[in-house]
Order: structure tokens, then C-alpha cells, then sequence
């Protein structure tokens, strides 16, 4: 069986348990946080700067993780887990689309252009619903519930406002996210950086 000794022991623990799967749930959600962080630096790079939404988000979650495996790592978090990880495969699968086809590159009125907040919204309430029933668990800490309750409304209302003035654009919250910076505009606006900067030396 996969122990990935990145978590902690608890976790590990439940690898041989009944929660097995709920674990690796878990594992894989740390491994998508760890990809964004990743493409946030990238994008700093690339781009010269991120969405403000970016810092909050990926410097947030981490910290939700580590209170998420301190009282819970059954069922519910699992859950929990397993449809954000969903989220990312859809949003992921998107961003290909937009980039890699003509035919969705040319449309400025896609419907998925706003599927990023109505997964965040489906999101939210299955966490909040989560939490809920977590509160009346056997290990749960309150405490640690109402934390975590607080700091997933915080990022959904960061999202909100975030595209409601202007600080994250729909290129910025959908075309500019992924790894397919990597193949489109990221690294072309990447070598012509380099070009500009060979011609100012020569």
C-alpha cells in the first residue's frame, strides 16, 4: 500500500485502516496544493506577477490542511478531498481546451468561464456541510472546525470580490492558470523577454 511519509502519522496510520481511500484522497489534494504553489512562482516568473487571489488562496490552504488531518482524517475529509480534487481535474481539463482549441480560444461568452465559481460555491456549501457533521464526531476539536469553517468562506469571499472589482481578471482566474503556461503564452512571453534582453546587451 502507498505510505507517503509527506504526512504526518496520523495519516499514515489510516493508510492501513478502514479510511485507506479517505487518506489517499488527502495525499492526492496535498499533491494538487503543492503543483499550485508551484504555478504561482512560475507565474511571477513568466508573467511578472499573479493574481491576488493566488497568494491568498495556495498560502491558505496548507494551513487548512495541516488543522483538516489534526482532527479528521475519515470519511469526511476524505470527501472533502476527493471533490476538490474533482474540481481540479474539470478546471484542468478547461484550461486545455481554452488553449490547445481555436474554437474555444475565439469565443469571448464560453458558459465554463464561470464554472470556477460555481464549483467554488458547490465547494463551500459540501464543506460547510461537512464541517457540520464533523462537529458532532467523537474526535473532533470545535475549535478547529470553526477555524477551518472561517477560512474557507474567507477564500470564497476573496474569489467573489476579487472578480467583482477587477483583481482577477476571467484571463487571470481561467486562461492563465495551469501548467499550459508552460506550452502557450507563459513561454512565449518567456522567450521574448530573453530576446529583448539579448538585443538591449547587443
Amino acid at each position: 500500500m502507498l505510505r507517503p511519509n509527506i504526512l504526518c502519522a496520523k495519516v499514515q496510520q489510516d493508510f492501513d485502516g478502514p479510511h485507506y481511500y479517505a487518506a489517499l484522497s488527502i495525499y492526492i489534494w496535498l499533491c494538487f496544493k503543492i503543483s499550485e504553489m508551484i504555478e504561482t512562482f512560475l507565474m511571477i516568473i513568466i508573467y511578472g506577477r499573479a493574481p491576488l487571489f493566488q497568494y491568498i488562496h495556495h498560502c491558505l490552504h496548507p494551513f487548512v490542511l495541516v488543522i483538516g488531518i489534526h482532527f479528521s482524517v475519515g470519511f469526511t475529509t476524505g470527501t472533502w478531498g476527493m471533490i476538490n480534487n474533482i474540481e481540479h481535474c474539470i478546471l484542468y481539463f478547461l484550461f486545455a481546451l481554452r488553449n490547445f482549441s481555436d474554437k474555444f480560444k475565439k469565443s469571448s461568452n464560453l458558459w465554463f468561464k464561470k464554472f470556477h465559481l460555481i464549483i467554488s460555491i458547490g465547494s463551500l456549501i459540501v464543506a460547510l456541510t461537512i464541517f457540520i457533521l464533523m462537529e458532532n464526531g467523537p474526535n473532533c476539536d470545535p475549535f478547529a472546525i470553526k477555524l477551518y469553517t472561517i477560512i474557507c468562506v474567507f477564500i470564497f469571499l476573496c474569489f467573489s470580490i476579487g472578480c467583482r472589482w477587477g483583481y482577477i481578471s476571467q484571463d487571470d482566474a481561467f486562461g492563465r492558470t495551469g501548467f499550459v503556461i508552460f506550452i502557450n503564452s507563459g513561454l512565449k512571453n518567456l522567450l521574448k523577454k530573453s530576446d529583448n534582453l539579448i538585443s538591449q546587451k547587443l
